[in-house]
């Protein structure tokens, strides 16, 4: 029978067929451990993409950890309860960079965001982008300053107050004492930029 292909080219037909069938073994692995995590049927016995969770399968949802460095893996963790201990334990966190975000969150009263970790002058976007996809933030526990009561010491303390904005404040409260008036968190505004007043409200009461 009259064969319609050169020898030559009857090896490179084969040749592309076997990179073909590698490539696709290799894209159906690589797509099964590198998702951020996969839906397995406990009733079926295996992973398949997605599927619909009725009455009659019991749908787990199983994370995969996709990144590693130096032996640690990532992990789930609250951002204002979590110690400086964990915190090394979380891959790219040394025990500096653990220490500035701790020592920042002490000053701060607590974070609101986990965007506030840029604040701190070892933290990079590799890093701070890793945390936001494991951690999460409860405003519950931050400590708000007292603008009352305070003392200067105290509120100039706060990363977003300097000495000058809580001399004001101070001024203010006490000229409000002075003549009988109320003063509160909207007294403050008037210290601020509006770029700060919408960082610092969140830390007044």
């Amino acid at each position: 029978m009259f064969n319609k292909y050169t020898r030559g080219q009857e090896i490179m037909i084969t040749v592309l067929s076997v990179l073909t069938v590698i490539t696709l073994v290799v894209c159906s692995v690589w797509g099964k451990n590198s998702d951020g995590f996969h839906v397995q049927i406990n009733d079926a016995n295996h992973t398949i993409d997605s599927v619909a969770p009725t009455d009659s399968f019991q749908v787990r949802v199983q994370y995969y950890n996709r990144y590693s460095h130096k032996g640690k893996e990532c992990f789930r963790f609250e951002l204002n309860s979590i110690t400086k201990e964990e915190l090394m334990k979380f891959p790219g966190i040394a025990g500096g960079r653990a220490s500035a975000i701790v020592g920042y969150r002490e000053r701060l009263g607590g974070y609101y965001s986990m965007e506030q970790l840029l604040e701190i002058k070892c933290m990079n976007d590799t890093i701070v982008e890793k945390m936001k996809m494991w951690g999460w933030v409860s405003c519950d526990s931050i400590e708000k300053i007292d603008v009352e009561n305070a003392s200067v010491g105290r509120m100039k303390f706060h990363p977003y107050i300097n000495f000058y904005q809580a001399k004001s404040i101070d001024s203010a409260r006490w000229v409000c004492r002075k003549r009988g008036w109320n003063f509160g968190v909207d007294s403050c505004r008037r210290v601020f930029t509006a770029e700060e007043w919408k960082k610092v409200y969140s830390y007044l009461k």
